[in-house]
């Protein structure tokens, strides 16, 4: 099992008269080093070069502590570990990688996949909505630790549009949603992604359509009109069946046309 001491190493004294502190890592016969952000000076240590000062000496003490949960917690792989092995399983549980994940590039993965389902109407909301985000950090790259609620009302702040503040906002949502769900695996305590921005905000509502009132005469005119092109008889054929199913227009239809 891997031991550690605090150490003072005489030969690094600063031209300022103050020391690091080191752990001394050792295991099967041979020793490592880890550094600390500990800095001391002559007056908290001997003559030989240990520590005096308690508060030193406590947080050493902490460190080591911390160090040998971590190999007890891993005994059954060091037996089969070299010092290197040892002192790198230390320094990256001790600091653990950044988990990081640009949002942009996911996005534009789920368009793909939108795309290849033929679902070409919601990728191009979503490519909107990409390029939203974009313009406003001005930037192609953005990582999702980034996207704070502070973040999100300042952009829905930026964005032009009464729909747009509420479609844009919810298919991000959307995309940082699934982001969490495949890559946090929280029954085992793996949170790669802690924040829930989303929660703490409130999207705008939808805006209500405006009513808009169309001439009798306009209405009779466009159920009376010719058949031309095919995109021409298509649009007059959905305003016809729109505004046939269209609750109120019952009674007007039957009444008037």
């Amino acid at each position: 099992m891997a031991t550690f001491k605090a150490v003072i190493l005489k030969h690094q004294l600063k031209n300022d008269g103050t020391l690091s502190i080191k752990i001394r890592i050792t295991h099967n016969r041979r020793s490592k080093y880890i550094n600390t952000d500990l800095v001391i000076t002559k007056d908290d240590i001997t003559k030989s070069f240990k520590l005096k000062s308690l508060f030193f000496i406590e947080e050493t003490n902490k460190l080591i502590q911390k160090y040998r949960d971590i190999c007890n917690r891993n005994s059954h792989l060091l037996k089969d570990m070299d010092i290197n092995q040892v002192l790198d399983l230390i320094t990256k549980i001790e600091k653990p990688d950044v988990f990081s994940l640009d949002i942009i590039e996911y996005g534009r993965q789920h368009i793909l996949t939108l795309i290849k389902d033929k679902r070409i109407k919601t990728a191009c909301i979503y490519q909107t909505s990409l390029n939203s985000l974009i313009k406003f950090r001005n930037s192609e790259k953005i990582d999702i630790n980034e996207i704070t609620s502070k973040f999100l009302n300042d952009w829905i702040d930026y964005i032009e549009g009464g729909r747009a503040k509420s479609l844009y906002p919810a298919c991000i949502r959307k995309l940082h949603n699934d982001a969490k769900r495949e890559y946090n695996i929280e029954e085992l305590g793996i949170v790669k992604i802690p924040l829930s921005p989303f929660s703490t905000i409130r999207l705008p509502k939808e805006p209500k359509p405006e009513d808009i009132d169309i001439p009798i005469e306009k209405v009779r005119e466009i159920f009376n009109l010719e058949d031309k092109t095919y995109r021409y008889n298509l649009a007059r054929d959905v305003f016809i069946l729109s505004f046939c199913l269209w609750r109120k227009s019952r009674d007007f239809y039957t009444t008037h046309l």
